[in-house]
């Protein structure tokens, strides 16, 4: 199973951590790799997903 995480808040670092040690990967999107969001079959994003100007918060992914 793949997990993509987009942006960060507070909670980010530690469910990061706790996926990695139980041996799901994870993948961290970024403008640049955008396009493997299609291989993950969960996308987690920071609460209060978005800001003002339409990014994703903790990222410069629209």
């Amino acid at each position: 199973m793949q997990i993509a995480i987009i942006g960060a808040d507070e909670r980010t670092p530690a469910l990061k951590r706790c996926l990695m040690e139980s041996g799901i990967g994870i993948i961290e999107i970024t403008e640049q790799n955008i396009r493997q969001l299609m291989q993950c079959q969960i996308i987690v994003l920071p609460l209060r997903a978005l800001e003002e100007d339409g990014r994703i918060r903790g990222s410069r992914v629209k």
